[in-house]
């Protein structure tokens, strides 16, 4: 016997899409509309790497971050502004900006450094949970990899402090001043030295693992090439650091939260 096959037409199909879809959008309290309440389109993108990064990042618990993704133009624009006065930064998750605008100009806003007879120092970052929690501010750049498998090994040398002459600071203080909107926390003071920062998927051995260059001990078949720098890490030395400039760049942050 012949049998006759019904097929149901496309446009029904689509439009019964189309009143699920609408129906989901009105039931979770969606307007429908990918337009933010300023006016501004976020992109889908860019609200998901907020969300994934926004709850692995505190800026509660990780008030001394190191500042990895700086580079030579960002350190010298810092240590510039912090000659100038007190340093105001908006630090959310895992991101911390700069506001250079922010505060009054006071050229005693800093002490001078505080130069000690510092070592090499390292970090190892094995899983992703250990990179937010020690490097929260390489979230955006590393977060992938780390995610992926991929381990990390920082070595950093600290030739120096240098701290506020205040030790708080209020939003009260700052609300008649332009260019400070956003402002979250002040630098209270910030470490100078050199760092070096690379991957351990192309090092041959984990154990022992150093940078070229620095004399941090490490075999040429064992060291690995930084991908991020601060300074010059081969140049630091506990003997009379305030004379080598190269070790000189901030590479750390103590931020103190607005009062």
């Amino acid at each position: 016997m012949h049998r006759t096959h019904f097929r149901r037409p496309r446009g029904a199909s689509l439009l019964s899409l189309a009143l699920v879809a609408s129906a989901s959008i009105v039931a979770c309290g969606g307007s429908g509309s990918a337009t933010a309440s300023g006016g501004a389109r976020v992109s889908g993108q860019s609200a998901l790497m907020e969300q994934t990064f926004a709850g692995k990042c505190n800026p509660k618990s990780a008030e001394r971050p190191f500042i990895i993704e700086w580079d030579a133009t960002d350190a010298s624009g810092f240590q510039a502004r912090a000659n100038t006065g007190l340093v105001f930064v908006k630090y959310e998750g895992c991101d911390l900006k700069v506001l250079d605008a922010c505060g009054p100009e006071d050229k005693t806003a800093y002490k001078d450094p505080e130069w000690t007879a510092g070592s090499i120092e390292k970090v190892d970052i094995n899983t992703e949970g250990e990179l937010y929690a020690k490097l929260p501010l390489g979230a955006a750049s590393l977060g992938a990899r780390a995610s992926a498998g991929e381990k990390f090994h920082m070595e950093y040398f600290v030739s120096g402090t240098r701290n506020a002459t205040k030790v708080s600071y209020s939003k009260a203080e700052l609300a008649k001043l332009p260019g400070c909107k956003g402002a979250t926390h002040f630098v209270y003071g910030y470490n100078l030295g050199a760092f070096a920062l690379g991957s351990l998927t192309n090092a041959k051995g984990e154990a022992g693992v150093s940078f070229k260059g620095i004399g941090a001990g490490g075999s040429q078949s064992s060291s690995t090439n930084a991908e991020k720098k601060g300074g010059l890490l081969g140049t630091c030395s506990p003997d009379k650091p305030e004379t080598v400039k190269t070790c000189q760049s901030p590479i750390r942050l103590s931020v103190r939260e607005l009062e």
